[in-house]
């Protein structure tokens, strides 16, 4: 019953503290157009279309590219609550927002049962419940339904302590369906939350190891499903040579400062916002940090009360402080003086920032503080309280990322997340600041432990007083100031059934523009050109250059198997937009509003010819960087010729076949270097000893997308010449683009 009671009580927290998504449950999206539009779509598609069969994973946006699901988050396991709920003709919108709400409750009330599991109190357990379920990262995290989704990781937790206490079957099931559903609605939680069962395993493990191996052993077994998923998921990244750079890693980390920092969202707490760090507001709410922090100070000073002998560990400690200090102050000093070594002509000390040494400082000082007497005793009993006192230190210092830093200045050489990037999966994760959820869990938990021992003392009415207190501070704190945004209007004319094709909206290429054209797919049933993804796919950012350009070649890429329906928002530049479509024979359908219909029709094939062959290349000259030639025929992709400015107009690459052959086509392989395309490309003919003739002149664009979309690996653009007694050929790229220069991956000349 009082289960009952604890879940009506969050429920009813959530309810009133996010009462705008309430009031408008089904007419309108919290925070922001983006992320909710995105996760709502994609929802939408797990419930008309059968997981894990072909045409799911062929998610109907960034047509024509198949696979396109794998560019997101595929949200299975919060589809178990919303696929049903569509099923039975509740909305899409509606469906997301009361998966949203849900998560409030049901992640409060996980945390609530893992400590009470620990402490045998529900005062404390209401304080977990409340720091975990409600805290201010949640509202930062409000455009995420993914990171709300996030019951199964105290859930999982509450099963590991109790199967270790009783050695009871039906806890390691529990502990495995926890993993697995959490696993399956957030790819983060699937890779972040076994650095915390590990850590869990080291520490509570040893009292029984059969059962720690047990608890292994089923997460291993559980996680079995996971694998053709996360196959498919490598196998299309791989195909589309999608990495996350490690700038872009670092830029989505949090800093050490984050633990102070906030959304705008916060009503109390709105002056400690960043917005330069929208994955850093890991701030957790004051009063959690407080309980930690005093439960710890009382802690030690009654450690200080005992007569403590001197020994090795003692000798040790003192060692490391003294080091430590040191060697902070030698990084410390490149800040004043700037890099440094000793002695002048050849060094046996140099420094040159405090990155390093403050990286050895910090280990001498984990070793320092791992040599106490505290932590040690600690240590040997398996306190549960130090336990989650020392993980949410080690989740924050993961959520850090690879290269540390503090209010922006690298402070760190390595972070603690370095060698996670080493393992599957971690390179493909762009935000390590998200390891911030695991810290507030444990955090949570350490509150509850806190709020137990410093109120043990009192009685039973005056405990209950203080959690209340405890309880209206908590809410006061996180409470939220939510705003909502009106879903992607339908545009009606797309409902018609004598309109055949795919959808396109111009403009495109930004976020504001393209999670709304995904999002009207709801409605309409169409495959959209558009996406809003966690990745652009190669063929996309290929068509966002040559639009912005004005290129209206690259819709002819567009439409080889089918033909193409073109919205034209008549708001944004629609001159523009109309004279390129037209230019591509785009014809005129319907108007709706704001909105103009074009129709462009299914274009003939354009592969080069069958029965030619890559012709031997004497020589390659290019306008510039010659040092790069050989690696236009080295047969690796990954390495490129560039032309050392950007595409200006003039640059030109001259192929000399050393004898007169016939040529059928000329073929750029772009590889990984698709943005740095050719913008227009003249390509002139010579004979043996013969005068310059002009052979082909266009843009490439609707010749290399086709081709990305088939082969993005390759990239591949095949340019027709059809020429006999052909000896030489000169490439001259003739357009500007003041962004990027021009990049050839491999080079080939096909004839015979």
């Amino acid at each position: 019953m009082i289960w009952l009671v604890a879940f009506a009580g969050y429920a009813a927290l959530a309810l009133v503290m996010l009462w705008p998504v309430v009031s408008h449950l089904a007419s309108a999206l919290p925070h922001d157009p983006f992320d909710p539009a995105l996760n709502t779509w994609i929802l939408w598609w797990n419930a008309h279309a059968v997981p894990l069969t072909e045409r799911w994973w062929n998610l109907p946006s960034f047509w024509p590219m198949p696979g396109a699901i794998a560019l997101s988050e595929h949200l299975l396991g919060i589809s178990v609550l919303t696929t049903p709920l569509e099923w039975l003709g509740v909305s899409p919108v509606a469906a997301y927002n009361v998966a949203l709400l849900l998560s409030y409750p049901l992640t409060a009330l996980a945390a609530h049962g893992l400590a009470y599991a620990l402490t045998r109190r529900h005062e404390p357990a209401v304080i977990a419940g409340l720091v975990f379920g409600f805290s201010p990262y949640r509202v930062a995290q409000l455009p995420h339904l993914q990171m709300l989704w996030a019951f199964g990781l105290p859930l999982a937790l509450v099963a590991m302590h109790c199967y270790l206490e009783t050695g009871r079957m039906p806890w390691l099931a529990v502990f495995g369906g926890a993993w697995l559903l959490q696993a399956l609605a957030n790819s983060y939680y699937l890779l972040f939350f076994p650095a915390l069962i590990a850590l869990w395993l080291v520490w509570f493990g040893r009292a029984a190891p059969q059962r720690a191996l047990a608890l292994a052993g089923t997460w291993a077994i559980c996680s079995l499903p996971l694998a053709p998923i996360l196959w498919t998921y490598s196998r299309v990244h791989r195909a589309l040579n999608l990495t996350r750079e490690l700038r872009e890693i670092e830029s989505f980390s949090a800093d050490i400062a984050s633990v102070f920092t906030t959304t705008p969202e916060m009503i109390v707490w709105h002056r400690l916002s960043n917005a330069d760090y929208p994955e850093g507001q890991l701030f957790p709410g004051a009063l959690a940090l407080l309980l930690v922090a005093a439960a710890m100070a009382v802690a030690l000073a009654r450690g200080r009360g005992g007569r403590r002998s001197a020994s090795a560990f003692t000798l040790a400690r003192y060692l490391c402080l003294a080091l430590a200090a040191v060697v902070a102050a030698v990084a410390i000093s490149t800040i004043w003086i700037g890099p440094w070594q000793f002695p002048a002509g050849r060094p046996i000390i140099s420094v040159s920032s405090l990155e390093k040494p403050l990286d050895v400082a910090a280990i001498l000082v984990v070793l320092a503080l791992a040599a106490t007497a505290a932590f040690r005793d600690r240590w040997r009993v398996q306190s549960a309280f130090a336990f989650y006192v020392v993980a949410a230190v080690v989740m924050f210092a993961l959520s850090l990322g690879p290269h540390p830093r503090l209010a922006g200045m690298p402070i760190l050489y390595r972070g603690l997340y370095s060698p996670l990037l080493r393992l599957p999966g971690f390179s493909a994760i762009r935000a390590p600041a998200r390891f911030g959820m695991f810290a507030i869990l444990c955090l949570s938990i350490a509150a509850a432990f806190a709020f137990a021992r410093l109120t043990a003392a009192l009685s039973l009415s005056r405990q209950r007083l203080a959690a209340a207190a405890c309880v209206i501070v908590i809410g006061v704190e996180s409470w939220p100031a939510v705003p909502l945004t009106t879903p992607a209007a339908p545009i009606p004319a797309l409902l018609r059934t004598d309109l055949t094709g795919a959808v396109m909206e111009l403009p495109l290429g930004a976020s504001w523009l393209d999670a709304p054209a995904q999002f009207r797919a709801i409605t309409h049933g169409r495959a959209v050109v558009n996406g809003y993804s966690g990745y652009p796919p190669p063929h996309y950012r290929l068509l966002s250059i040559a639009l912005r350009l004005n290129d209206a070649d690259v819709l002819f890429g567009l439409t080889e198997k089918a033909p193409l329906l073109v919205a034209i928002d008549r708001r944004e530049q629609f001159d523009r937009w109309r004279g390129l479509v037209e230019r591509q024979h785009g014809e005129h359908v319907a108007d709706d509003g704001s909105w103009s219909i074009y129709r462009i029709a299914q274009a003939p094939d354009a592969s080069a010819p069958a029965d030619v062959k890559p012709l031997p290349i004497q020589a390659i000259v290019p306008s510039a960087g010659r040092e790069g030639v050989a690696r236009l025929m080295d047969g690796d992709l990954r390495t490129e010729w560039n032309s050392q400015r950007v595409q200006a107009g003039g640059e030109f690459v001259v192929v000399d076949l050393g004898a007169e052959r016939y040529v059928a086509a000329i073929r750029l392989a772009q590889g990984p270097f698709v943005a740095d395309y050719p913008r227009h490309v003249a390509v002139d003919c010579a004979a043996d000893g013969g005068d310059w003739t002009p052979c082909w002149n266009g843009s490439i664009a609707g010749r290399l997308l086709r081709n990305l979309i088939d082969d993005p690996g390759t990239a591949a653009a095949s340019i027709p010449i059809e020429r006999d007694r052909v000896r030489r050929l000169r490439l001259t790229q003739t357009a500007v683009d003041p962004l990027n220069g021009w990049s050839i991956a491999e080079l080939s000349v096909l004839g015979r």
